[in-house]
């Protein structure tokens, strides 16, 4: 998984400059570093993390098997888990971005090609003063817009959200800062003439070392936020910083004593940056971001609601029946059947311990749906009187709708479909009887030799080998399939 690659490129990113000794543009650099213990200690960790990424893919196997023959450990996940693995790549919701088409419009544009070409190349000239400011300051629209078209998920953290003392759209804005930092790192070291296929080596072995007073400085004077609350941003983002599982994917910066900071260029152009801040702020200050987190399941409810609106059906949201507690029920006018959906929103899983927790949220979401749904089916005439319908239903049903992440699973009576794509099966369904019955065939899911081919991924980790089930898209197929659901 990328979160995984990332943490493998840090330890290199770290190794290489005491192998090489020396980084362009400062002297000695090997020495300053390996007089640094922190450095020794976070080589150490990363060392540690190869180990455990044994236990890691084991993990992955999930329903799978693990067999052992001739010296090398075979791990077998089942055909289920590759299709939904396939349909989260081919709806972005794996939470990330592949390095190398990054690197490639970023070389694209540093070169003078392409619609960024009048702008980036002002991030080459840029350079910082002794105040600590940008020489030739840039806008923060042209930041915001650098950034949206270098690493462009969509919009997650709110401008309302509270996170380490700044809102939503001030932690956003340090954030695209330091990334624009590291973009004018590159563009003034990457040589305009350097190949594309030598630009991702380039992206990975390129640390900017910083003193951490000026840091702050650029990102304050840049974001406009004062310097105080800047600096308790940044020491929060700082790799190993209050939580016990260190994770550089979420904490891209890196502290030297209490000087000087590393930013890896690659830890801020592949990952999804709001996403892990929000990931960060689970792990540290799991209370705050639980309430806040109702902001999302607000909107999924509003979001949800209003695409059965948009087919025909009429719905009632939030509500209580029996003591039980209902996010959604939708049914069509003169229909028998009754369709009551449990709603979950989720963060993206960034690595496969996330992805199992997720499982384990839909699964008890299943069992919380399933004591609705009967005791809906108990009282249904009184369910009926209380929501002010007149309606003779007989039947009722229920389903899963998550955001974030989603797993479909065959001969599930309580199916689970993502937002993304019940918003392109509704509009094909008749009625609540007929999207049940999309629901639980899923023709939507990627078919194996179809939309992807099985293939055998070779891995080695602490001088073991492994093999690993993996896929292998059919870009004709694939593109048959985003055309299919309207997601070309």
């Amino acid at each position: 998984m990328v979160s995984d690659q990332l943490k493998y490129d840090l330890r290199s990113a770290l190794k290489l400059p005491l192998a090489i000794g020396e980084i362009p543009g400062k002297k000695n650099f090997s020495n300053q570093l390996a007089r640094i213990s922190a450095a020794q200690d976070l080589l150490q960790e990363c060392n540690a993390y190869e180990q455990a990424m044994i236990g890691r893919s084991i993990v992955r196997c999930q329903e799978g098997r693990i067999e052992f023959d001739k010296g090398v450990y075979r791990i077998v996940i089942p055909e289920s888990e590759l299709r939904n693995q396939c349909l989260e790549r081919l709806t972005g919701n794996c939470g990330s971005i592949s390095h190398r088409p990054i690197s490639d419009r970023l070389i694209y544009w540093l070169s003078g090609n392409g619609e960024m070409a009048k702008v980036l190349p002002k991030f080459k000239n840029m350079s910082f003063n002794d105040k600590g400011v940008f020489e030739r300051a840039l806008k923060q629209s042209v930041i915001a817009r650098v950034n949206r078209r270098i690493n462009n998920p969509p919009r997650l953290i709110p401008s309302t959200w509270n996170v380490f003392g700044l809102s939503g759209s001030e932690a956003v804005m340090c954030l695209w800062v330091l990334t624009s930092i590291c973009i004018c790192h590159l563009a003034r070291t990457i040589p305009r003439t350097q190949k594309i296929e030598d630009v991702f080596s380039s992206i990975r072995f390129l640390p900017l070392v910083i003193s951490f007073d000026k840091l702050c400085k650029v990102v304050s004077s840049v974001s406009r936020v004062e310097i105080q609350r800047t600096f308790q941003f940044l020491r929060k983002i700082c790799y190993g910083v209050e939580v016990n599982s260190p994770d550089p994917a979420l904490q891209p910066l890196i502290s030297f004593g209490e000087d000087n900071a590393l930013l890896l260029p690659q830890l801020f152009l592949s990952g999804n940056l709001e996403r892990n801040l929000l990931v960060l702020q689970a792990r540290i200050d799991d209370r705050e971001f639980n309430r806040q987190s109702q902001f999302f399941e607000g909107q999924m409810t509003e979001r949800v609601a209003n695409l059965f609106i948009a087919n025909g059906y009429q719905v009632q949201k939030n509500h209580k029946f029996s003591g039980h507690e209902i996010d959604l029920s939708a049914w069509k006018p003169g229909d028998s059947h009754l369709l009551i959906l449990e709603l979950k929103w989720m963060l993206q899983p960034g690595e496969a311990i996330e992805t199992i927790r997720r499982k384990e949220k839909l699964n008890q979401a299943q069992g919380q749906l399933k004591i609705r749904v009967n005791a809906v089916s108990e009282k249904l005439q009184e369910y009926s009187r209380q929501r002010l319908a007149k309606e003779n239903w007989d039947h009722v049903i229920g389903a899963i709708v998550s955001e974030g992440f989603s797993n479909c699973v065959h001969e599930n009576d309580y199916p689970n479909i993502s937002l993304e794509m019940l918003s392109r099966v509704l509009p094909k369904s008749q009625d609540a009887e007929s999207l049940f019955s999309s629901l639980k065939e899923m023709p939507w899911l990627p078919k194996s030799g179809v939309e992807f081919n099985a293939c055998i991924e070779e891995l080695a980790f602490g001088g073991l080998s492994f093999e690993m089930t993996a896929t292998k898209p059919n870009p004709q197929s694939e593109s048959a399939w985003l055309h299919r659901w309207g997601l070309s």
